[in-house]
């Protein structure tokens, strides 16, 4: 029989603050938020003012069930309004209360159908890459295949609820779980629908196995939609024993990140270099594979296949630092490096030839930082002098984490320990953070 470990780790957020809850069995929403304001050392009369919010579905979770493992928190206090000095009778309140709810209701399941995506958590900031698709991603919006006004039309014109045909699962089987699953996650991808396969496999006295695959809409809907797989009693050759094939809620809009096929990921490998946003990306791959994923989907495998092809950031940035070592011991160069929990936060470097350029033309300095446009999302501080050709040339380099007064403190106080005379002149951008400081 397999077994499924029942632990989940969450991380929940107060504030600036972070940490980490495990539970193993059932919670109620009380003992969540009792748990979370004692890892906070918050006391209180009232636990009622206070929620839980689940980030990706943007939902309050009232029990441990409608948790996953790897979910991300955020405890909030509820924000109260004094309605004495409103003139509204009790039935109008309560209207504006349902309304209310409508609209939550309405916003979750739009926030459902927008498909999520991760990435690796790798050595940041400077060691990850953008997590946000902001870099690529023009202002200009628009449509993947179809307008989202066209898809939201469709959708509403859908009436629940929705049948699904599963004629073509009553006349197969699988000699596995493993297989059951992989079959079925295809199935799920063209059916733009998903399957819970974390529970419980079951087995009966004569060795038959039951496998109850639920839909991941579930917890949030309660929807019913559930397929009942029995194997023989060798445990092999799992057939659909029952059915319940009806959804209680709309289906996603978009195409399963499960249905992405050789073709599609060869068109994203073609036009990822080509395009100017990942949304016109998401349009040309749609256009030409004749599908409808989310311009994150496509996002996503685009990030993937960048980090196959030019590395892991991780060793990068480790070469980097080595390199940087190497050329202050063997050739007298200058660098430094600021870490924080073994992570690579602030970097700065000089070669021999920039610390020569700087001790014969450092009267007048140029000062200016890019706004993360490398690999590593990470701002740039350049600074250059200009040399007896009447040329700028650079003699100076920092990757900031960002671009707050005491990281320019930090930075521009590494550069001070190089200086053998002051500048007479220095000209840098409106930036407060830089000008407000007395660095020189």
């Amino acid at each position: 029989m397999e077994i499924l470990s029942s632990k989940v780790r969450v991380s929940i957020g107060y504030q600036k603050r972070r940490e980490t809850y495990v539970f193993n069995s059932y919670v109620n929403e009380y003992n969540l938020i009792q748990d979370s304001l004692n890892l906070f050392q918050i006391e209180v009369d009232d636990w009622e003012e206070w929620v839980l919010i689940i980030g990706e579905t943007n939902s309050r979770a009232r029990c441990s069930d409608h948790l996953r493992d790897g979910d991300s928190l955020t405890l909030v206090r509820k924000v109260k309004v004094d309605l004495s000095s409103c003139q509204l009778k009790k039935e109008t309140i309560d209207i504006l209360e349902e309304k209310e709810k409508e609209k939550e209701d309405e916003k979750e399941d739009e926030d459902e159908n927008q498909e999520s995506f991760t990435e690796a958590n790798v050595y940041k900031p400077l060691l990850s890459r953008e997590n946000s698709p902001n870099k690529k991603l023009s202002s200009k919006k628009g449509s993947i295949s179809q307008t989202d006004d066209e898809i939201n039309q469709s959708v509403k014109d859908e009436e629940l609820p929705i049948k699904i045909n599963i004629k073509d699962l009553e006349s197969k089987s699988y000699s596995n779980r493993q297989m059951l699953k992989r079959e079925l996650d295809k199935w799920c991808g063209q059916q733009r629908m998903g399957l819970i396969f974390k529970s419980q496999e079951r087995e009966l006295v004569d060795g038959t196995k039951i496998s109850i695959l639920y839909c991941d809409k579930k917890h949030k809907h309660g929807c019913s939609f559930t397929l009942e797989y029995r194997s023989d009693t060798k445990g092999n050759l799992y057939k659909l024993h029952k059915a319940n094939n009806c959804h209680n809620h709309h289906l996603d809009k978009y195409d399963s990140r499960k249905t992405l096929d050789t073709k599609v990921m060869e068109k994203i490998k073609t036009f990822v270099s080509s395009t100017k946003s990942y949304l016109e990306l998401a349009n040309v791959v749609n256009k030409e594979c004749k599908t409808n994923f989310h311009w994150r989907t496509v996002y996503y495998q685009a990030k993937k296949m960048e980090e196959e092809i030019l590395g892991n950031p991780s060793e990068d940035a480790n070469n980097f630092i080595k390199m940087l070592r190497k050329d202050a011991n063997e050739r007298n160069g200058f660098y430094s490096v600021e870490l924080k929990n073994n992570q690579l936060i602030n970097c700065c470097f000089m070669t021999r030839r920039m610390k020569n350029t700087l001790k014969y033309f450092s009267d007048v300095l140029i000062i200016d930082a890019t706004h993360k446009i490398n690999r590593f999302n990470m701002p740039l501080l350049d600074i250059v002098v200009i040399d007896n050709y009447g040329k700028t040339v650079t003699c100076f380099f920092a990757l900031l984490s960002n671009l707050k007064q005491e990281t320019y403190v930090w930075a521009l106080e590494k550069f001070k320990s190089q200086l053998v005379q002051n500048p007479n002149v220095i000209f840098s951008d409106e930036e407060d953070a830089l000008t407000n400081g007395n660095f020189i």
